[in-house]
C-alpha cells in the first residue's frame, strides 16, 4: 500500500511550504497503521500508537526531551499534538478533557514539537517559554511520512509470512474500508494484489 497525502500533487517548491493539513493526514495515518498492527482486544488507540513506535519505528522513542522534564515520550508527543489535537480539534492542544484525563495527563507538555516541510527531522531544539528553557523537536512532514510508509511495508510483510498477524490487516480493513478500499475512489492496483495475497495466507 502506497500512503499518499496532498504533498503527492505538489510543485517541489509548493512542498517545501506545505500545509498544516498535510500533519492532519499524518495524524489519521499514524492511527490507520498502529491499528493494523496491533490486536485492537482490550487495548485503546493511545495503547496501539506507543506499539507501534516501540515496535516499528524504535529511532522515536531513543529521542530524549532534557527540558523542562527529562522523557523519552516523543511518540506520545506526537499522538497528543497530532492526533488528539489536529485530528479532532484543528488545534496543536488537545482539549480540555483529554489534557486532564488520568492516561494522558502524565504527557501532556506544551511546545514539545516543531511542525514543518523543511528536513532536520528529529533535531531537538531548546527555547525559552514562560521564563524556563524548553526542548522541541522538529518533526518533518516527508520524513515522518516515509517512516511511516516503511511502518506499513513492514506490517505487510509480516501479514504474508504470518497467519495471526495476516488476519489482523484483513479483518481491520474489512470493518473499515478506508477510502482507498471503497468501490469509486482511486486504489493502486499493487495494493489490491499486496491485499488478496495477505488474505489468502491468512485462510
Amino acid at each position: 500500500m502506497e500512503l499518499r497525502t496532498a504533498q503527492s500533487i505538489k510543485t517541489p517548491e509548493d512542498r517545501l511550504n506545505g500545509s498544516i493539513w498535510d500533519f492532519v493526514i499524518l495524524g489519521c495515518l499514524i492511527e490507520v497503521v498502529s491499528k493494523l498492527n496491533s490486536e485492537r482486544t482490550g487495548k485503546s488507540t493511545f495503547q496501539v500508537v506507543r506499539k507501534l513506535f516501540d515496535e516499528r519505528l524504535p529511532k522515536y522513542r531513543n529521542i530524549k526531551y532534557e527540558k523542562p522534564v527529562s522523557a523519552n515520550d516523543l511518540p506520545e508527543q506526537l499522538y497528543m499534538v497530532l492526533r488528539c489535537g489536529l485530528v479532532h480539534g484543528l488545534s496543536l492542544r488537545p482539549d480540555e478533557k483529554v489534557r486532564n484525563s488520568g492516561r494522558y495527563k502524565p504527557y501532556w507538555r506544551e511546545n514539545t514539537l516543531t511542525l514543518w516541510h523543511r528536513g532536520n527531522h528529529l533535531h531537538i531544539n531548546r527555547i525559552i517559554f514562560n521564563g524556563q528553557e524548553w526542548d522541541r523537536v522538529n518533526i518533518d512532514y516527508d520524513s515522518l511520512l516515509e517512516d511511516i510508509q516503511k511502518a506499513l511495508n513492514n506490517i505487510f510483510e509480516d501479514g504474508r509470512k504470518n497467519n495471526e498477524k495476516g488476519k489482523i490487516i484483513t479483518d481491520f480493513i474489512m470493518e473499515n474500508p478506508g477510502v482507498g478500499f471503497s468501490p469509486g475512489t482511486w486504489i493502486k492496483p499493487a495494493t489490491q494484489v499486496e491485499l488478496l495475497a495477505v488474505h489468502k495466507h491468512s485462510q
